[in-house]
């Protein structure tokens, strides 16, 4: 959220409130409802969508995809979720090092160069 103080007020862009759209509701996530609750592991993500293991991983820690449950030692992600990954990983060049991909809510990041800017407070 971009905000700026004026006159002792913290003011919050407006657009920077209502126009977010959780990635739930993102075309590029709805692309892949078929998906939705589909059990996959993560060595078997990692070769049908081709995105290295580690990263997979660190998705999953983060929360950005959602881990259904475990087999055995296998952990169980959420097929939905990568594949949406592996889509926005591709469209932005992924695997680029220190490219930071997904907001914290899993929407894809905006750079602050791309982000609207605010009037400066007075």
């Amino acid at each position: 959220i971009r905000a700026a103080e004026i006159n002792g007020v913290i003011a919050v862009s407006e657009e920077s409130v209502s126009n977010h759209t959780p990635k739930e509701k993102l075309k590029e996530y709805k692309r892949f409802k078929h998906l939705a609750g589909v059990k996959i592991g993560i060595a078997e993500a990692a070769r049908k969508y081709h995105v290295p293991q580690p990263t997979i991983s660190r998705w999953v820690q983060s929360g950005i995809i959602a881990k259904l449950g475990k087999e055995g030692q296998k952990v169980l992600i959420n097929e939905q979720d990568i594949a949406y990954c592996a889509l926005i990983y591709k469209k932005r060049g992924g695997g680029v090092q220190g490219r930071r991909l997904f907001a914290d809510d899993g929407t894809p990041y905006v750079p602050k160069s791309e982000q609207p800017v605010l009037p400066k407070a007075a």
